[in-house]
């Protein structure tokens, strides 16, 4: 087992400072998207005016294994 940390990045950096025990870095990812789910039903609208939001996955050394990013971008108005 192994502890992995996920810290949320997006207007505003939200560190992991209790982390969590995983097998691997696979059920990591799994748990990371979790979060990232959680976040957007929790309030759907706070993600329509971000431009990109990350929650990265640590190992116990707070090095980066991977990155998840939700971000949109609005196209033009074809009528305008």
């Amino acid at each position: 087992m192994a502890r992995f940390y996920f810290r949320t990045e997006d207007d505003q950096f939200i560190p992991d400072d209790i982390g969590q025990e995983l097998e691997n870095l696979e059920e990591a990812k799994a748990l990371g998207l979790a979060i990232m789910w959680e976040q957007v039903k929790a309030d759907p609208d706070a993600f329509w005016d971000k431009e990109n939001f990350k929650i990265l996955i640590l190992d116990e050394g707070h090095e980066v294994l991977y990155t998840f990013e939700l971000g949109g971008v609005e196209a033009p108005d074809p009528f305008a």
